[in-house]
């Protein structure tokens, strides 16, 4: 994604498409206002040098939080062969997402390969998994989680 801001001399954060008329941005502002404004290109400054897109802090925000995976997630993570935790009634399982063809439609649909404690292994339709009440994430989930 292109940069919005570059720094000054100084280091301090301005607009590249209005390089040329920052100073007269801050004329005719009070001392709070100029401090506000400094505030406001600073933080687009400090989201400019991550490099990243809103897509991509969204996708890591949901990462970090460890919530249960929607379908989509699921459907999307199984393109890439993605590890994932599967909370059901039988227990916790370690599991590897993956595709496979649905052999009554045309559909290509998640499926997860799970590995219980025993060693035992199998590979299930994660949305026929979902229906049972299965939950879904991307890390082992809290012992205390229901």
């Amino acid at each position: 994604m292109e940069r919005l801001t570059e720094y000054d001399e100084f280091g301090n954060a301005d607009i590249i498409a209005l390089a040329g008329v920052m100073q007269e941005l801050y004329e005719g502002l009070s001392f709070n206002e100029t401090n506000a404004l400094t505030d406001v290109l600073d933080h687009l400054a400090a989201y400019d040098d991550t490099g990243l897109t809103p897509q991509e802090i969204t996708n890591l925000q949901k990462q970090a939080e460890n919530k249960p995976l929607t379908l989509d997630e699921l459907r999307e993570m199984a393109w890439s062969q993605s590890p994932v935790w599967c909370r059901d009634f039988d227990g916790l399982h370690t599991g590897l997402l993956c595709i496979k063809d649905d052999l009554f439609g045309q559909e290509r649909t998640p499926h997860v390969w799970l590995l219980d404690e025993e060693g035992n292994s199998g590979v299930y339709s994660v949305n026929s998994l979902l229906k049972c009440g299965a939950e879904f994430y991307r890390r082992r989930p809290e012992e205390d989680a229901p």
